[in-house]
């Protein structure tokens, strides 16, 4: 049932209106293809309230660099340039690199992006290796929202350690390092998403300084942790 169901379900058709919508072209390189994830939902274990979830995610289909030139020359002349119109728009990108791309499209997608007017939203994504991310934070994106998985990884921190001192209430070192990263790659606002520990904001407050605040999670009832960072 669940199968026949997904197969009913036409996720191009979403984004073909809303490209229709928008009016600003749609270029095909995936020919048709596309990647479903998959979340089931198991009930609790025995002594336990909490039910099993389990992500089913494929790969995603993976694009020549020939592609990826005709996907940065079709935004070069299809997204209006508004550098000079005083309007303020922003652009979010999800931060995982198809396979087949170099490291260097990110870069050089970003930087059209920014030479256009845009400001740019890099949302971090769990396979991107470091080099990936580097390349990102290279091309200076307005913000990133990376989270603590991604955070860690980055500075080859285990996950682990970084929870263990969460749990202890001690968030000065996921502070510390934001505000590194977002001084040193010069990130307007940098995003570090830590579950139930809240966020830590580290942020650009003008004249060359940099600040860093932590927003508490509210307390609540989870019911599922589906695209909770996504929503964030």
């Amino acid at each position: 049932k669940i199968v026949n169901a997904l197969r009913m379900m036409d996720y191009g058709d979403v984004f073909r209106f809303g490209i229709a919508e928008e009016k600003i072209g749609a270029v095909d390189l995936l020919h048709g293809k596309s990647r479903t994830s998959l979340f089931l939902f198991a009930p609790p274990e025995p002594g336990s309230q909490n039910r099993v979830e389990l992500h089913m995610r494929p790969s995603n289909p993976s694009l020549t660099e020939a592609e990826g030139t005709a996907l940065i020359q079709h935004v070069r002349e299809a997204l209006p340039d508004i550098t000079n119109t005083g309007k303020t728009q922003f652009v979010i990108l999800g931060g995982q690199i198809f396979a087949g791309l170099p490291v260097s499209f990110y870069t050089d997608f970003i930087t059209l992006l920014k030479n256009k007017g845009y400001k740019v939203v890099a949302d971090f994504k769990p396979y991107l290796t470091r080099e990936e991310m580097n390349a990102i934070l290279s091309a200076g994106p307005t913000m990133i929202k990376p989270n603590l998985e991604e955070f860690t990884r980055y500075f080859n921190m285990g996950d682990d350690y970084a929870k263990d001192k969460l749990k202890r209430g001690e968030f000065n070192l996921i502070g510390s390092l934001a505000m590194t990263m977002s001084k040193s790659e010069r990130i307007k606002i940098l995003i570090v998403s830590m579950e139930e520990y809240g966020a830590m904001v580290a942020y650009d407050a003008g004249n060359g300084q940099y600040k860093v605040i932590h927003v508490p999670a509210p307390k609540i009832e989870p019911v599922s942790s589906v695209a909770a960072g996504d929503s964030l």
